[in-house]
């Protein structure tokens, strides 16, 4: 399902990161997050497809039990939800890679702190959160 009528080049290693201009960050988080999206896409698909097949196994399942209709289904479908398993991991990584990127951009621009402000200072100057 990946790739049907979409390209980019391979994501960089993240150990380049600290290597790269400006204008090289930027134009790898486009590239990351083409893939993100092209990756969101092939889970949504492989999920669709599996729950699909899943139920007709389920409903075709000779089992008199629920356990063994289940276990039935999951044995007959076991590859796909492995494919599903490590779609979610290269999602989980290209996350990862994104936010690299979007740190290593915004730390490199002038005046902007990298971090985004996520609690208040009370009276005392201690963080409230």
């Amino acid at each position: 399902m990946v790739g049907a009528g979409f390209y980019w080049r391979e994501v960089r290693n993240v150990n380049s990161y600290d290597k790269l201009t400006l204008d090289q960050l930027r134009e790898e988080l486009v590239v990351v997050t083409s893939a993100l999206a092209a990756s969101h896409e092939d889970l949504g698909g492989r999920l669709s497809h599996y729950h699909r097949d899943y139920l007709v196994a389920y409903a075709h399942s000779a089992s008199s039990s629920v356990a063994g209709k289940n276990r039935e289904a999951q044995y007959q479908y076991l590859e796909d939800g492995a494919q599903i398993i490590q779609e979610r991991a290269k999602i989980n990584s290209l996350v990862l890679c994104r936010d690299l990127l979007i740190f290593m951009v915004t730390s490199r621009l002038p005046g902007n702190v990298p971090f985004p402000t996520i609690s208040q200072e009370d009276a005392d100057g201690l963080a409230v959160v």
